[in-house]
Formats: structure tokens, C-alpha cells, sequence
């Protein structure tokens, strides 16, 4: 089995985009160590439904053109952080990809430490 994930435990840099989307300009550059289920304050074994919901609720709070000016607006970036969360997540290979880079991170971290010591 291949392994997702390079030397310090991240996603390498190209599989940190996962693009689930035909359209390109969909991609976007996730931050080493970002997490979905974390973006959408999940547990690893969320249903699709409650990673709908999680993620309507936090769409109608981020959504760009509601917060627009105001306090708090960070340009849409969470927006587009939970949009990409949800659509790793309610797409089955994108889903079983980022989790099997998740195990095989933990399994490199689980093996440094024991290596160090």
C-alpha cells in the first residue's frame, strides 16, 4: 500500500489539494496537519447526514455574503475551508484517501516517538 503522507507525518504538498471537483478552480492549498472532521467539529466516524448538517450550520454562519464587512469576516476562508471539509467527506474515495493519510501519519508519529525514545 501506497503512503499519502511525506517525511514529517503531513500530507505531502500536491495531495494536500485532494480535489474532488472536475471544475480546477475548486482546488485549494489546505495548511499541513488540516483536518475536515475538525473543520466541522466531527468525530472520525460521522455520517454523511451529520456532515450535511455540520456543515449547512456552519455555511449559514460563514457563508461570504452574509458576513460580509462585518466583525469577523476573514474573506470567506472558513467558508471555503468547510466547504472543502464537506466535500472530502461526503465523497467516499476522497474520505477514505484523507483517512488512510490520517492512519499512516499517526503510525509515522507513533514510530518517531518510539524511536526517540
Amino acid at each position: 500500500a501506497s503512503s499519502f503522507v511525506d517525511g514529517d507525518g503531513a500530507l505531502p504538498h500536491a495531495s494536500r489539494h485532494l480535489l474532488v471537483s472536475s471544475d480546477p478552480s475548486a482546488s485549494m492549498e489546505l495548511p499541513a496537519g488540516w483536518d475536515p472532521y475538525e473543520e466541522l467539529d466531527l468525530p472520525r466516524d460521522a455520517t454523511t447526514e451529520e456532515v450535511k448538517v455540520s456543515f449547512r450550520e456552519l455555511a449559514r454562519k460563514h457563508h461570504p455574503d452574509k458576513v460580509q464587512g462585518s466583525e469577523g469576516d476573514d474573506g470567506g476562508e472558513t467558508f471555503k475551508r468547510a466547504r472543502k471539509a464537506y466535500e472530502i467527506l461526503t465523497e467516499p474515495a476522497s474520505r477514505a484517501l484523507f483517512d488512510e493519510a490520517a492512519r499512516a501519519a499517526k503510525c509515522r508519529e507513533a514510530l518517531q516517538k518510539k524511536e526517540d525514545g
